[in-house]
Order: structure tokens, then C-alpha cells, then sequence
């Protein structure tokens, strides 16, 4: 099983860290080139930010093994966390 786990280091303190999230991948299928991951993304809310909370559990299925494990975090946050919108950030042209 592979855990990512996500902290936060206020003014890069260790002993301030706490955790925001997690990922964890875990191999269902038989040792190969080619697998299958039990996926879970976790994320905590930080309303002040406008973070949302996600809580996602899917598979990722037929993976290069080869591509690493940065690959898999990868993946799997591609299809966990939402996109932004395409307007989030524009200036309203219409004057």
C-alpha cells in the first residue's frame, strides 16, 4: 500500500505541522507490469479559504506499474479533486 499524507509546516516548523489530507493506494491484483488500485483522497475543509472537504474512494484500474508511485498520486488526484472553473479568476469584460 502506498500512503501519501498531507501537512501543513506554519513558517516551515515541524513542530507546528498538522494534517490537511491523505491519499492512499493499494494494490488489489496479483503482482505484475499492469495493476489495480483501491484508491482513497482525502482532504480536510478550511472554510476560510474556500477549501472544500473531499472524501473520494475509486479505482484506478489497469496501471503501469513502471510509471512509479508519483505517477499513481498523480492519477488519482486528477480525478478526485474538482476543477476550477474556467471563468474563477477572469475579469468581467462586459462594459
Amino acid at each position: 500500500m502506498l500512503v501519501a499524507t498531507i501537512e501543513i509546516w506554519p513558517w516551515g516548523s515541524s513542530e507546528l505541522r498538522y494534517k490537511v489530507g491523505e491519499i492512499t493506494l493499494g494494490n488489489i491484483t496479483a503482482a505484475g507490469a499492469v495493476s489495480t488500485y483501491e484508491v482513497r483522497v482525502q482532504q480536510d475543509a478550511y472554510d476560510e479559504a474556500g477549501v472544500a472537504e473531499i472524501c473520494e474512494e475509486f479505482l484506478l484500474r489497469d496501471r503501469d506499474r513502471s510509471a512509479g508511485p508519483l505517477a499513481l498520486i498523480r492519477a488519482a488526484l486528477a480525478i478526485a479533486v474538482p476543477k476550477l472553473e474556467d471563468n474563477v479568476g477572469k475579469v468581467n469584460d462586459e462594459s
